[in-house]
């Protein structure tokens, strides 16, 4: 129906994330039915149930370390892509929950990817396994690299499963590259250099035009000349006037925005 009134279709992915929900009362989450692909926390690593992100609405994730849950996700996609033929895939949630900042003492305790297979495979390759690290540990950075490696691995993947079927693939991303690699082990910045993304839909969340300019400014600094960048605007949640929306349109089209999305009609 879109097409035939000229109107292109993308597909919003909710990529790791699986709803907040608690898997115990909906026997059809995937995580009812497959509880070992749940993301769970240092603090909980041994927890025998799937654990909530509590700063983001008590929302449930799956590892993107597992091979198992990067197949379930692509077979997914796949499905979307031969049945439907939109126009191009969203990847949204595309990372791990959100820790805390590393400037507070329980950062570790806060950080995700504590599931047996990433602690298995991760001490099998570097022997020591993780929920022993902690963030002044000269190995921490191996552990950040083997998360982050993960989400860009599986990036690479739907890249290469859409490719040459003209889809457009692009992704929502956190400004401020350094706290996405912190808190969210998002590198959306080899991504980009590594040609595996068309274009970025960066999350601006503020109510203030100078931020979000600052913001914008941030992906450009750090993304390849190759990936658009389209202004994610999202002051409507952080309960912002319609001025400030449209200040915010405005302070972005000229800092090489291609487009601008509006998140979301929940809230508009």
């Amino acid at each position: 129906a879109a097409h035939k009134n000229g109107i292109k279709v993308h597909i919003w992915f909710e990529t790791f994330y699986v709803g907040n929900i608690n898997p115990k009362y909906n026997s059809k989450s995937i995580l009812a039915q497959k509880p070992t692909w749940a993301n769970i926390t240092k603090k909980n690593f041994d927890s025998q149930e799937p654990v909530p992100s509590l700063s983001e609405h008590n929302g449930y994730f799956l590892d993107p370390a597992n091979p198992d849950v990067q197949a379930f996700l692509l077979e997914l996609l796949d499905e979307i892509i031969t049945q439907y033929k939109p126009d191009g895939i969203n990847l949204d949630y595309i990372r791990y929950p959100q820790s805390i900042a590393a400037k507070f003492s329980s950062y570790d305790l806060s950080n995700w990817g504590y599931t047996q297979y990433a602690r298995t495979e991760f001490q099998q390759e570097y022997g020591i396994d993780p929920v022993e690290l902690v963030y002044s540990d000269a190995n921490w950075t191996y552990w950040d690299n083997y998360r982050r490696g993960k989400v860009t691995d599986f990036v690479s993947k739907v890249n290469n499963l859409i490719r040459n079927k003209n889809i457009m693939l692009t992704a929502v991303i956190f400004p401020d590259r350094q706290k996405a690699l912190e808190t969210k082990q998002q590198d959306w910045k080899t991504w980009s250099k590594c040609g595996y993304i068309d274009g970025f839909t960066p999350l601006l969340l503020t109510t203030d035009s100078e931020t979000a300019a600052l913001m914008i400014k941030d992906v450009n600094n750090n993304k390849s000349p190759d990936t658009a960048l389209y202004a994610g605007l999202f002051s409507t949640f952080m309960n912002a006037g319609n001025d400030d929306l449209l200040r915010q349109i405005h302070v972005a089209r000229p800092l090489n925005s291609k487009g601008i999305i509006l998140f979301d009609y929940a809230h508009l």
